[in-house]
């Protein structure tokens, strides 16, 4: 304001000082904006870089994000398939300790089975020895009535033949 109340004293040319002054502040005014709109391009420009780059740098994470999931289900398909054959192992464990403890208690029973036919067997085979030792017996029994008979035998043959010796007549004469 206080250029105006100067500018008013001196006339015409200072008016035209004051156009060139209003045209220059116009200038200078626009060039000002001019230098805050390029401030603002620049800021921005340089707000758009960053969000690039990190546009980019999330798109690097997702995809390493993306490879690192590829890679866990990968790890967790290998686990299942493991987890999987590990759980039919324990079952053909399970079932080849159940055979196996079936077989043993069928083994057991059989193994009582053959103690019961041993035991039979040694009884039969005791009986039999006394049977041997009675039949044994008998033999020797038989062989003495043998002897005995043959002793009879020739007892009597020694009888017979005094009997019918020439001199005797008669058997009832004895």
């Amino acid at each position: 304001m206080g250029r105006k109340g100067k500018g008013g004293k001196r006339g015409k040319g200072k008016r035209e000082g004051g156009r060139r002054r209003k045209g220059t502040r116009k200038r200078e005014g626009e060039e000002e904006v001019e230098k805050n709109l390029d401030l603002i391009r620049r800021c921005f420009q340089e707000a758009l870089n960053a969000l690039r780059s990190r546009e980019e740098k999330v798109d690097t994470v997702q995809e390493l994000v993306r490879e690192s999931s590829e890679k866990l289900s990968s790890i967790l398909e290998s686990l299942e398939k493991l987890l999987k054959q590990v759980e039919e192992k324990e079952k053909a464990e399970r079932e080849s300790n159940l055979f196996l403890k079936n077989g043993f208690k069928k083994l057991e029973l059989k193994n009582k089975e053959l103690s019961l036919y041993q035991e039979d067997a040694m009884v039969r085979i005791e009986k039999l020895q006394e049977e041997e030792e009675l039949i044994q017996g008998l033999f020797e029994r038989m062989e003495m009535k043998g002897k005995e008979l043959e002793t009879a035998r020739k007892s009597i043959d020694e009888s017979l033949e005094e009997i019918t010796r020439p001199g005797r007549e008669d058997w009832r004469d004895l």
